[in-house]
């Protein structure tokens, strides 16, 4: 009776505790018994897996210019440095300070350059700057090389070498400073700033000149606190940045964008700052104002609408150039070497190289990337009346062939 009541026991606590996992919905776990042949229990190893790879990120890299590299990737200008030096379908324009009155043409199958267009009149000495295209060949004339006097604008018609006078402003001994040019097709657009006398207000104008049919039209004005000062250019919009009257480097400086296709001002983006670039669809500025050296450029795709920042190496920055994928610039003391170097930084993963002239009577100018070639006028002792300008040519593929690594390089000996 005793051993019937232990089995009732047992029994009615396996059919609670049946019931309880029934309601809880818990999942019923027996006890396991060991059997009488008692297998040995195989662990089972996880198979092995390849660790994930991750692409390092590039090495900012140095070339050392060398006179061997003068050989192979430079031809001989004329004497003097570089007031401009423009790249353009082939073909290589400039003006130096041995002739400065004249623009030379350099061709790749020619073994020297021609003179294809010099000043009209005997007080214009200094051609400063060119802008040119397929059609036309504009060229910034001084009267003075410290540009304390008048300047005017001359054109060439590259297909029929007609050279016209646009404007003039040293005949009319106006006080009207030249601050910048653009040209894109038939279009030329200047800008200026006047002064009027005995009034601290000035006017800031832009001209937009149709060289192929001899009109002109001001485009925009300003006689704001806000003067306009340098202009950049691309297919669908001309970028405009401001600089005070006064000389405060904090002061709030926008950025204007014009549409040539709505013909007016938009609010694109609210930005402010100096230095502004186009390469469409690329847009770049200086984050710092007019009167300091860049230290942070910003670029933004408008096609993408995404913007990101590069930081500018060197003490006094200039010269810069974009490209679709690469901005570029000098500084003609670099602080690492004290000697002038060529800076070219990727847009695409922000690494750098840097073209170290490794002697201060190698002065670089106007780098520029066109048809994947770093194109720079390199002035052999610019210090001295006997300067010799080169204009140096290398591919980007030799250039990052020929770069090492900024960490093995070796120090020169002094």
């Amino acid at each position: 009776m005793k051993r019937y009541l232990q089995q009732t026991i047992i029994l009615l606590s396996v059919v609670i505790i049946l019931m309880f996992s029934s309601c809880s919905g818990m999942p019923i776990r027996l006890p396991a018994f060991p059997t009488s042949e008692n297998p040995t229990q195989t662990t089972i190893e996880p198979s092995p897996q390849p660790l994930p790879t991750f692409e390092a990120p590039p090495q900012d890299t140095l070339l050392e210019w060398s006179p061997k590299l003068s050989e192979d990737y430079c031809r001989s200008g004329n004497s003097g440095q570089f007031s401009s030096l423009v790249f353009n379908s082939g073909a290589y324009y400039s003006v130096q300070s041995g002739d400065s009155r004249s623009v030379w043409r350099y061709l790749p199958d020619e073994e020297s350059g021609v003179k294809i267009a010099e000043s009209l009149a005997e007080d214009g000495k200094f051609i400063e700057a060119l802008r040119v295209n397929d059609q036309w060949l504009v060229m910034l004339i001084f009267d003075h090389p410290m540009h304390v006097q008048g300047w005017r604008v001359e054109v060439l018609n590259l297909e029929t070498d007609d050279q016209q006078r646009l404007i003039d402003n040293i005949e009319a001994k106006e006080n009207i400073v030249y601050l910048d040019m653009e040209l894109q097709g038939d279009m030329l657009y200047f800008l200026t700033n006047t002064v009027t006398e005995g009034s601290t207000q000035q006017l800031s104008t832009i001209q937009a000149f149709n060289l192929a049919e001899s009109t002109q039209e001001i485009l925009l004005s300003s006689d704001s606190h806000l003067v306009y000062n340098q202009m950049a250019i691309s297919e669908k919009y001309l970028m405009i940045s401001q600089s005070p009257q006064g000389k405060d480097p904090n002061a709030d400086l926008p950025i204007l964008f014009y549409s040539f296709e709505t013909q007016q001002l938009e609010e694109l983006m609210e930005i402010s700052g100096s230095y502004p670039l186009m390469s469409w669809p690329l847009a770049a500025w200086s984050d710092q104002g007019p009167n300091q050296f860049p230290e942070t450029f910003k670029i933004f795709d408008f096609e993408s609408s995404l913007s990101w920042p590069l930081i500018v190496d060197g003490e006094r920055p200039c010269n810069f150039d974009l490209s679709k994928k690469y901005l570029v610039w000098i500084d003609p003391s670099e602080p690492t070497s004290a000697f002038p170097a060529v800076f070219l930084m990727s847009l695409d993963d922000g690494h750098k190289i840097t073209i170290n002239t490794e002697s201060q009577e190698l002065k670089p100018q106007f780098p520029q990337v066109r048809d994947e070639k770093l194109i720079f006028g390199l002035v052999r002792n610019y210090r001295s009346q006997d300067s010799q300008g080169m204009i140096c040519a290398i591919p980007l593929e030799d250039l990052q062939t020929l770069s090492q690594p900024v960490s093995e390089v070796t120090p020169a000996n002094p």
